[in-house]
């Protein structure tokens, strides 16, 4: 019972209130004569998915990108992409489901290219609008802080990961061996200081997921996608194939396995653009961490 008013609270965003029932449906669960493990498991996965207090993230790639232009990323041509961001969601925010960010990008080429070598330091607030799909509006300022053009620059932003809390995502499914996995994203950039300059992306994503074993939750996604670019003065179009491997770790008593890793390869072949050096294959090694 304790659990159904827990998926109660949280449908009604009440996320305080929802993390205090699931803990003590876990509570009273372990100390169970018969603990029932996949109640268990779902009860830590729901508790885990709760966004409330901080929340940590790193993602980047290594190799050679045949389309740079996402919100918030230089559009130079670089072998290398690095993003960490701490948010804080409010128990009590101003706004559902909100949280203030603070970020840092990180871009550039090696060796005889490390001249293009750029980083920016990102302070912003978002508001989930829909609690049932990742999708956010974001306000923030921007500051350069290594590279050309140190100025400060406002900006507004929306992104939409449409299926990343539906039954097609990589997450770890307890009652399926394999199962179909698509995801859509888009995402936009408007800086404030210059209306003209604004980024647009998108990307399609349709794979399959397979389990691999059960320590660790580790599980497979070949997958094949499509990504459109435009970065005000640049298009693209690139499409391509991938491999990702993803698990579980770090075990603790309401989130159960705490840790989300994911490391994969990527190919890239570029379909259309309208700069004359991206053209023909690539290859990149994908990587990400989220507790």
């Amino acid at each position: 019972m304790t659990a159904q008013y827990a998926d109660i609270a949280n449908k009604n965003g009440d996320t305080e209130l929802s993390s205090q029932l699931y803990k003590a449906a876990i509570d009273q669960e372990l100390t169970s004569p018969a603990p029932d493990k996949k109640l268990i498991n779902y009860l830590q996965r729901s508790h885990k998915n709760i966004n409330l207090g901080w929340k940590y993230n790193v993602a980047g790639w290594i190799g050679t990108d045949q389309q740079q232009s996402m919100p918030g990323v230089s559009s130079s041509t670089g072998n290398y992409f690095l993003y960490s961001d701490a948010k804080y969601y409010f128990e009590h925010p101003w706004l559902p489901r909100s949280a203030v960010s603070i970020a840092a990008l990180s871009n550039g080429g090696f060796a005889n290219a490390s001249s293009g070598n750029t980083t920016d330091l990102d302070l912003s607030y978002q508001v989930q609008p829909i609690a049932s799909h990742d999708t956010y509006l974001k306000a923030g300022v921007r500051q350069r802080v290594i590279g050309d053009d140190h100025k400060l620059r406002p900006y507004v932003r929306v992104s939409s990961n449409v299926l990343s809390k539906d039954k097609w995502s990589k997450a770890w499914k307890p009652d399926l061996n394999h199962w179909l996995y698509q995801s859509v994203y888009a995402d936009g950039l408007l800086y404030l200081d210059n209306t003209a300059d604004y980024i647009l992306f998108g990307r399609y994503e349709i794979g399959q997921t397979f389990k691999m074993k059960n320590d660790y939750q580790q599980r497979l996604t070949p997958y094949t996608f499509i990504q459109w670019a435009d970065d005000s003065e640049n298009t693209s179009t690139v499409a391509g194939l991938g491999a990702s491997w993803n698990w579980n770790s770090h075990y603790t008593k309401y989130n159960g396995l705490d840790v989300d890793s994911e490391v994969g390869v990527e190919w890239q072949h570029t379909l259309q653009s309208s700069q004359g050096s991206k053209s023909g294959d690539a290859v990149l090694l994908r990587f990400s961490l989220s507790f």
